[in-house]
């Protein structure tokens, strides 16, 4: 089972699963909020991560994916996403296997760097 733990800012987290899309939205409106409360000023990752109970890590992390791409991404979607494009570079090819199988057969002692 996996354990809970608490961050410094009161909040919850299991270490190694990622936090779902509601745990991004709360970050982005609490910066949305002391954006709000004071426009002339950005909220600093600090203020930002103690309002929605998270790691400063965590908030500057949604911060800048909501600046760089003017959207946030349903981690579900991201990791399909990444497991696709990782998907392409895992597999070969039946002419690749052939060629490797071929190199074997060749010397079956060749060490893995000199293919």
């Amino acid at each position: 089972m996996d354990e809970i733990v608490s961050n410094e800012n009161g909040g919850h987290y299991v270490n190694g699963r990622a936090f779902d899309m509601t745990q991004k939205l709360t970050v982005i409106r609490v910066y949305t909020d002391l954006y709000d409360s004071n426009p002339t000023k950005l909220p600093s990752v600090r203020h930002v991560a103690k309002g929605a109970q998270v790691s400063t890590g965590y908030a500057f992390k949604v911060i800048q994916e909501y600046y760089g791409n003017g959207a946030i991404e349903d981690p579900r979607e991201a990791a399909k996403r990444l497991a696709k494009e990782r998907e392409k570079y895992t597999k070969i090819g039946a002419e690749e296997s052939l060629f490797l199988l071929s190199l074997r057969m060749e010397d079956d002692q060749r060490p893995l760097y000199s293919y």
